[in-house]
């Protein structure tokens, strides 16, 4: 599996295929992916390891135990943050639809990555 690195920590692409991709996403403490939402494809989260926020439009949900899930459905504004200080967020990620990373409109990124306003 190849390891993609992000300012947030990183992910590796575990299977995909031309309508479905899964990945392993590991989030360093205290870090976060972008405010962001995805036009072509739908998103399941089940949290492996660690202590998620999870940031679906205004709605916000801790998940603590393993195997707790949330959708994402195509065009929901949403974010995925490691609550933890001190262990790294592990989370499977199974995306269905066209899943291109291209597919990422930004809002918000503290890395400097955003490109739309809200």
């Amino acid at each position: 599996m190849k390891k993609i690195n992000r300012p947030w920590g990183y992910y590796q692409i575990v299977w995909q295929d031309p309508r479905t991709k899964v990945k392993i996403i590991v989030v360093k403490p205290k870090q976060s992916l972008s405010l962001q939402m995805h036009f072509k494809r739908s998103e399941k989260w089940t949290l492996l390891t660690g202590q998620a926020r999870v940031r679906l439009g205004s709605w916000v949900q801790v998940l603590s135990r393993a195997g707790e899930e949330v959708g994402v459905q195509k065009r929901a504004m949403h974010r995925l943050t490691n609550a933890s200080s001190k262990r790294n967020l592990v989370v499977l990620e199974v995306a269905q639809g066209k899943c291109l990373e291209s597919d990422i409109r930004r809002f918000e990124d503290k890395y400097g990555r955003a490109k739309c306003i809200m």
